[in-house]
């Protein structure tokens, strides 16, 4: 019975070598694939005026305030 607990002890561990062995064989395998296409120029987002959004956070803080108080 002890014997038996070690063989599938053993054999859960080896499965588990087995996938993490392949998981990493197949991560090189594809940073080796990527790196063959160049990187794309990262493009700027337009800068958005913050007016509006200050205009209505100040609007609904007032109209917290006077339902508070």
């Amino acid at each position: 019975m002890f014997w038996t607990g070690i063989q599938i002890m053993l054999v859960g561990m080896g499965t588990v070598f087995g996938f993490l062995v392949l998981m990493v064989l197949v991560m090189i395998l594809a940073a080796s694939f990527l790196k063959r296409f160049p990187e794309a120029a990262p493009v700027a987002a337009p800068k958005k005026s913050t007016a509006g959004v200050e205009a209505e956070v100040a609007a609904a803080i007032a109209i917290v305030k006077s339902k508070i108080g």
